[in-house]
């Protein structure tokens, strides 16, 4: 839920807004800073529940999958879950290092428009949209996975 809200949400913040109330750039700024702030939530999670597998080996009781190469597709799909998230939170960290704005996150400053190279934003910018689009097939991956495996 929290993947979905912040992708769903940066849109929102940046389109949606009246920006005659503080300005567009402040709350281009505003909307950046939630969203980074959320990913890094997001990536504490992903981490959290990687090292509670790692050392709490119970896990809650699964369907035994019959087929090897279902078994394998899960866990293909699960490790790519897994790493486009965490690629996703790599590339807007250094999005923001690159960004034109000065950005914070909980007071302290992660980017200053002092020496920003524009052309690898853009570059940047499109990796970041990239690892989104896979995401979202993943996604959908995932769910037709779950709903194979339930019949």
């Amino acid at each position: 839920m929290l993947i979905l809200f912040m992708l769903l949400n940066m849109g929102s913040q940046i389109h949606l807004l009246d920006y005659r109330v503080k300005g567009q750039i402040e709350h281009r700024q505003d909307a950046i800073e939630v969203h980074a702030l959320i990913g890094a939530l997001l990536l504490l999670v992903l981490v959290s529940r990687i090292v509670w597998a790692a050392l709490f080996k119970t896990q809650i009781p699964r369907n035994l999958i019959q087929n090897k190469l279902h078994s394998c597709f899960i866990s293909v799909i699960q490790f790519l879950l897994y790493a486009v998230v965490f690629a996703l939170a790599v590339s807007g960290v250094m999005m923001a290092g690159e960004s034109e704005l000065s950005l914070h996150l909980l007071g302290v400053e992660i980017s200053s428009p002092d020496h920003k190279n524009i052309k690898q934003y853009s570059q940047l910018r499109e990796i970041h949209l990239f690892f989104i689009s896979v995401f979202w097939w993943l996604i959908g991956l995932h769910v037709a996975g779950a709903m194979y495996a339930k019949r």
